[in-house]
């Protein structure tokens, strides 16, 4: 197999589920817990492109309970998350809300459910559908992510690094071992996770009180999927907002290119001054949601000419031209170039071509 096609495999099996990699960290799962504003904690890993990508969780201490946003992508994640909280409050986690159906914002969900019984798992009814519908049809991919894998990554880089024309450069080389080198752990975690599903859905917004706190959960329409939600604290000024931004390269799985950029003008325009991201640093100004927002938008315009000229899926998506946004998105790092190709590129010219078409985009390509 080739190394894009493994970074592919890898990344869709967790969402649908340089050197950027972080050598120093002590295994892949370990977040920083930082308080952005009384009672409110980022948790967040460093390093966002990281094997296996690891989503921020954002927790909300009020006078009632905690609001956690987003489950981690394993068991491990939210243990961890679980244990700050325990740290920090004797309340419980009265609410969990999942941001989208995609697997690395939901294999720990079962861990709050297993410490906090009572606990409301709140999600778009489409997350739940999807989630449902995922975890019936891979959940045994999901549970071999590393053991399918590790070992293909591991003969693929002996491989190269003895050939006299190795094709892997030493930064990429360094992020797929660092994965290799993390299997154990990974491959309990994969192994023993539970499913768990959403008890509450809402298809609108949702306003949760807490003392004298305001939670806001609201859909804002199609984003990273059609499902999603963000999570607005309007005293903080504090906006959380799962996937449909994602730092420093965007996932562009199943996208809605059109819907999306609008998405994106809505949480533009929220007067925040912190931005969490469903990956990735905190933003505190809208300029990459507005990059972000563009690079769609040139997306969506290109493949319906495209299709318009009769092109097929192949020749349209060898024309899409995203030169001039790539460069700001990775600002010329060849790693991060190489990722925004197979994480967004690839994926959304798939969806808008298909869209362009008049068909739905298949949820994982």
């Amino acid at each position: 197999m080739k190394p894009n096609s493994i970074t592919r495999c890898l990344l869709l099996l967790v969402l649908s589920i340089s050197v950027h990699a972080g050598a120093d960290a002590p295994d892949p799962l370990l977040q920083t817990f930082t308080e952005l504003a009384p009672g409110v904690w980022l948790g967040n890993r460093p390093d966002s492109t990281r094997l296996p990508v690891t989503p921020n969780t954002t927790f909300v201490i009020g006078a009632d309970g905690v609001v956690v946003f987003d489950g981690g992508n394993l068991p491990l994640v939210a243990d961890r998350v679980i244990e700050k909280i325990r740290a920090l409050t004797d309340l419980p986690v009265t609410h969990l809300i999942i941001s989208h159906w995609h697997m690395d914002h939901v294999l720990g969900v079962s861990r709050y459910l297993h410490a906090f019984p009572q606990v409301q798992i709140i999600a778009h009814p489409y997350t739940r559908e999807l989630i449902a519908r995922y975890l019936a049809q891979h959940d045994q991919d999901m549970r071999n992510t590393v053991s399918d894998n590790a070992p293909e990554i591991a003969a693929m880089l002996e491989k190269d690094a003895q050939s006299t024309k190795p094709v892997i450069d030493a930064k990429t080389a360094a992020w797929y071992q660092q994965f290799v080198d993390d299997s154990e752990l990974l491959e309990a975690q994969y192994r023993n996770f539970v499913p768990a599903y959403p008890n509450l859905v809402i298809d609108g917004n949702l306003s949760l009180f807490s003392g004298g706190r305001d939670i806001l959960v609201q859909s804002l329409g199609t984003g990273n999927t059609p499902g999603d939600l963000v999570m607005w604290l309007p005293q903080e000024k504090i906006l959380a907002s799962g996937d449909i931004v994602v730092w420093p390269v965007p996932y562009g799985h199943g996208g809605h290119p059109k819907e999306w950029a609008q998405t994106l003008r809505k949480l533009a325009a929220m007067d925040f001054a912190w931005l969490i991201p469903g990956h990735g640093d905190v933003q505190t100004k809208p300029v990459y949601m507005e990059l972000l927002g563009a690079t769609l938008e040139s997306v969506s315009s290109q493949m319906t000419l495209f299709v318009a000229q009769g092109m097929d899926q192949a020749a349209a998506k060898t024309a899409l031209d995203l030169s001039s946004f790539e460069a700001q998105f990775t600002g010329g790092d060849a790693f991060l170039a190489a990722r925004f190709d197979e994480w967004f590129t690839d994926p959304i010219g798939t969806a808008a071509w298909l869209i362009a078409r008049g068909q739905d985009p298949e949820i994982v390509q």
